[in-house]
């Protein structure tokens, strides 16, 4: 569509289709037979979606095609420690209802719960979730 910015061509096509919001792009990918989670990933496309605007419309989108949301790319960042210093609470309830584990921690040992603490929406969704054993 048109909407991928310069600085995402460095990036896979699929963390930059990812980056540029853009759905049709993602489905053209991941149709071509793209690796979702190729050993040189630096990031995984839950995490970035986390990161980019259009966030939560493309990280369902991409939950929908069963996107691991425990899978950490090189970076070492969980999808949900980045919504979570994000303060995206929609896409940290998003990736908990698909089963992401609200005790991963990212490479540097931060774990959702503590990036979120400066976030009161995304720390009531975290609170909830450990309150439920979610």
């Amino acid at each position: 569509t048109g909407r991928l910015a310069v600085s995402t061509l460095s990036a896979s096509p699929l963390l930059a289709a990812v980056r540029g919001s853009d759905r049709a792009c993602i489905d053209l990918i991941l149709a071509s037979g793209a690796e979702r989670y190729p050993h040189s990933a630096r990031r995984n496309p839950l995490a970035e979606a986390c990161a980019a605007d259009g966030t939560l419309d493309v990280l369902q989108h991409l939950i929908a095609l069963k996107f691991d949301p425990n899978w950490i790319g090189r970076d070492g960042v969980p999808p949900i420690v980045s919504a979570s210093a994000y303060d995206c609470p929609k896409c940290v309830q998003a990736l908990l209802d698909a089963g992401a584990n609200i005790n991963l921690a990212d490479a540097s040992g931060r774990t959702a719960w503590a990036v979120g603490q400066g976030y009161a929406d995304v720390r009531a969704v975290l609170l909830t979730a450990r309150a439920t054993g979610s």
